[in-house]
């Protein structure tokens, strides 16, 4: 090898070993700000911690406060406490009423989820709207009886359509079952959009 190419290769390398130093330094200069964000971040995330913690103490304080101070005893309720329920709404009612009297309580829980909507895929109609009808769901979580168009809830008065969708909620509409529920009363609302 000559010379000149000798010190050609070793100016390619000073000048390969300047860049490399050049991106060494870079990287440190970023390190080093990571470094300073990262302490930032950490005073910051103690700072809110604390804060947390004084705002959980000063809550603490003062619900008991407000709890010491609320506490009386015990008023009266006019109306009694209800009794006690099982699931399926029945109930015994200890306390009289204000008249005096006592009796048993009834009364199926209202938490009934609708299972299968009517398919009304097959319904034409000139404009999108909504139906509301009242039902009445038995144990089994079927339709029982005939529904009632509730008018509040309806946004449209074709009667031919109202009757096409009242006869599918009450051939396919389902509820969850609940056994020993009784009858309830349920509000279903079927939209029909346009087309």
């Amino acid at each position: 090898m000559s010379i000149d190419s000798a010190q050609a290769v070793n100016v390619k390398l000073t000048q390969q070993t300047s860049r490399l130093q050049t991106a060494l330094n870079e990287v440190n200069q970023s390190y080093s700000n990571c470094q300073r964000l990262n302490n930032t971040l950490e005073k910051e995330n103690e700072q809110l911690k604390q804060a947390a913690q004084e705002k959980t103490k000063s809550t603490t304080k003062a619900k008991t406060v407000s709890s010491k101070a609320t506490t009386k005893s015990p008023a009266l309720n006019p109306f009694g406490n209800g009794g006690s329920g099982n699931v399926a709404g029945n109930g015994n009612r200890t306390e009289p009423f204000l008249e005096g009297q006592s009796g048993p309580g009834n009364g199926a829980p209202n938490n009934r989820y609708l299972i299968q909507k009517p398919d009304t895929r097959d319904i034409q109609c000139d404009e999108t709207c909504e139906l509301a009808f009242i039902v009445t769901v038995n144990e089994l979580g079927e339709i029982v009886g005939e529904p009632i168009l509730d008018k509040s809830g309806t946004t449209t008065t074709d009667s031919v359509l109202i009757k096409k969708v009242l006869t599918l909620v009450k051939e396919q509409t389902k509820y969850s079952p609940m056994k020993g529920a009784g009858n309830l009363k349920k509000t279903i609302r079927v939209k029909l959009n346009a087309g």
